[in-house]
């Protein structure tokens, strides 16, 4: 098969790495959605993985239905909603492509044990889920010589030990401040990232 053929795939649990890349940059979630708007995720990814073939860059994120979620939760949803546009608009434009999977849930924490306060948090349902399925059936494509996985999550381990059961490399990639050592043991190769790489990839 030609070389010319072959393809890198990155699969990008989108909430996953947006809370590993507020945390680098240490804003709050409000100030620090503001400031990836202006990331050129391409330029970003490229740097981190260094790969000459044809590379796709697969984003993956929750669809967001406002009868999921409380209606003491709408106001923060609604944040979250703007955000997305935004985000999801600009790195489309740049050729990533977006997956979008699951559902996004409000849930609350347990009372808290000094002044019983619960608070409201979302979380995704489903992302994890369909990013397994698309790993494991990508490769048994032989044109698909490289996997990258960005997230952490360690719900992905089987499909991971699944792909390389399929003789393909996964390389893990994660935020320098947050490193899970059960996927560094898991998988082929491990990536990291650091806050100057995600400022020397903002352009706005």
């Amino acid at each position: 098969m030609s070389k010319t053929n072959k393809q890198s795939v990155v699969y990008i649990d989108g909430e996953n790495f947006i809370h590993r890349a507020i945390e680098l940059l240490g804003k709050s979630k409000k100030q620090g959605r503001k400031d990836i708007i202006g990331l050129n995720l391409v330029d970003f990814v490229r740097k981190i993985v260094r790969v000459d073939e044809r590379l796709e860059i697969r984003y993956y994120t929750t669809r967001v239905r406002f009868s999921a979620v409380p209606k003491k939760s709408h106001d923060k949803l609604d944040d979250i909603v703007s955000f997305n546009s935004k985000w999801l608009s600009r790195i489309g434009s740049q050729g990533v492509s977006i997956v979008r999977a699951g559902i996004l849930r409000s849930r609350e924490t347990d009372p808290c044990p000094k002044c019983g306060k619960v608070l409201q948090y979302f979380v995704e349902k489903g992302v994890d889920v369909r990013i397994a399925v698309d790993m494991v059936t990508d490769s048994k494509n032989p044109n698909i010589e490289s996997m990258y996985l960005l997230s952490s999550d360690l719900d992905l381990l089987p499909a991971v030990g699944l792909v390389k059961n399929n003789k393909k490399r996964v390389t893990y990639i994660a935020s320098t401040i947050a490193v899970n050592r059960a996927m560094v043991a898991s998988t082929s190769q491990t990536l990291t990232f650091t806050k100057r790489d995600l400022t020397e990839a903002s352009h706005d």
